[in-house]
């Protein structure tokens, strides 16, 4: 049996019946979602706390938890717990996990369980045990003998009544309009106008993107647009004189970096990613989580390019393309921020309890948009790539097959494979085969090339730094 002693026991004595079941948790919800099955539920549980007391939340993985309903349900502002919290709390009751460390907070905290009413119309709950893809799975008459004396109220959404608009890029522009109408309707920032106010691109980067559609451009070219700008000469160098790349001797100009170490492809979108960055300001109760947004926007450009290497001749894409779309994945956020700065407060409680949770469904829900959406609208205006801006919309979707799929599929199974490692925010959500075909790759060879990735990690958390200072 792979549950601990001590869970077993808990249970015995509170005459819970229960079976269990190993089968990995991402396969389980997309298997769940597929079946569209509303009698069997996987139950999800996160910690709140208002100014006197901390709660813990128990509801459905395929609902979206609204600390807004909550909070009107309970008289009292509760707000998500920050995650470090939840891990000292676990931790310092011996690191169980699941179900488990959820009875041991409870007790010896003495949280309040909460209970969305919702879930208890299901018939059949998959709770985490503790253990890696091990699940209890309980009747609902079982669920209610280990949530006695809970309070059950209504405090979410469910998934399918939120609308996204991924699958119809035609109707972008006018969810952006109405996005904005309804984060002024909120009062949570100024009126704006019918523009996001986005900065124009910098003088340097539209020299960039002109220099990539040039098909006769030198590296001399490329050379003297870095050398115009001494930060991201700076910039450069320190990324060819890292161990990353262990090139031998030492890197002494930007001529060195890019003809003997980079490669021109590399420094032209490595430039232009740095660009790009640098221009949205963001707010300042968000600058702690900038490296973390550089150090998986670096980690899904190389992981990209290495997936990119393995794929059939025929099926590759573009490696400067390839990086780029890496290096971009996640600037929608940088845009989100930076349009909506009011708004990161009002994210970050919504993303925090849903870490179960694709950002698509709480950005869809909160604004009727989702950061792929903007980034894309914003990149086709600045004059990007289409290979570029059409991955980024199509990232998040694993059903698409349209123009320069393999951009957008390699940027999904990138982004799935570093979530299993810890890199990247949201939920780790299952890779389906079809993607994998589409592709022409086999997974053991994506697994490796991962696997490849973290043998650098030390090196490439230094290059990270690069893009956060």
């Amino acid at each position: 049996m792979k549950i601990s002693a001590n869970l077993v026991s808990h249970l015995e004595q509170l005459d819970v019946s229960f079976c269990i079941d190993e089968i990995d948790s991402a396969l389980l919800s997309c298997s769940l979602k597929n079946r569209k099955n509303r009698n069997t539920k996987i139950v999800y549980s996160t910690l709140l706390q208002s100014d006197e007391e901390h709660f813990i939340a128990i509801f459905s993985e395929d609902t979206l938890f609204n600390p807004e309903l909550i909070s009107e349900h309970l008289g009292k502002i509760v707000r998500a717990a920050p995650a470090d919290l939840y891990a000292r709390m676990l931790e310092s009751r011996g690191g169980v996990r699941g179900l488990e460390g959820l009875l041991a907070i409870q007790q010896s905290v003495d949280c309040k369980i909460v209970v969305d009413s919702n879930l208890l119309e299901a018939q059949q709950l998959y709770l985490y045990s503790g253990t890696d893809n091990c699940f209890l799975v309980v009747d609902i008459v079982q669920f209610e003998k280990l949530i006695s004396g809970s309070l059950h109220l209504p405090f979410t959404i469910p998934l399918i009544e939120i609308k996204r608009g991924i699958a119809q890029p035609e109707h972008d522009a006018d969810s952006l309009n109405q996005a904005i109408r309804k984060y002024t309707s909120l009062s949570i920032q100024r009126l704006l106008t019918d523009t996001l106010r986005i900065p124009p691109l910098p003088t340097n980067a539209s020299k960039i993107i002109k220099l990539s559609a040039n098909s006769n451009a030198s590296a001399e070219q490329l050379i003297a647009i870095v050398e115009l700008d001494p930060s991201l000469a700076a910039q450069v160098i320190s990324w060819a004189a890292s161990p990353y790349y262990s090139v031998p001797g030492v890197v002494d100009s930007i001529k060195d970096a890019i003809v003997r170490v980079l490669g021109y492809d590399l420094v032209m979108n490595l430039a232009l990613g740095l660009a790009m960055g640098r221009l949205l300001g963001v707010p300042k109760e968000a600058s702690a989580s900038i490296g973390d947004f550089w150090r998986q926007s670096v980690y899904c450009a190389l992981l990209m390019e290495k997936l990119n290497r393995k794929l059939p001749a025929k099926q590759r894409g573009g490696s400067g393309l390839t990086y780029l779309v890496g290096l971009l994945n996640n600037f929608g956020y940088l845009v989100l921020l930076h349009a909506f700065p009011t708004y990161f407060s009002t994210l970050s409680q919504y993303l925090e309890p849903n870490r179960h949770l694709s950002h698509v469904y709480v950005e869809h829900y909160l604004l009727g948009i989702c950061r792929e959406q903007i980034s894309s609208q914003l990149l086709q205006v600045w004059g990007l790539p289409e290979e570029v801006f059409t991955a980024l919309r199509y990232q998040s979707d694993d059903t698409y097959v349209g123009d320069h799929h393999r951009y957008a599929n390699l940027c999904l199974v990138s982004k799935g494979l570093l979530a299993t490692r810890g890199v990247g925010a949201g939920a780790t959500e299952f890779i389906p085969a079809r993607v994998y075909q589409q592709l022409g790759l086999q997974p053991t060879d994506a697994e490796a090339a991962l696997a490849e990735i973290f043998e650098s990690e030390d090196q490439i958390d230094a290059m990270t730094s690069v893009f956060s200072s």
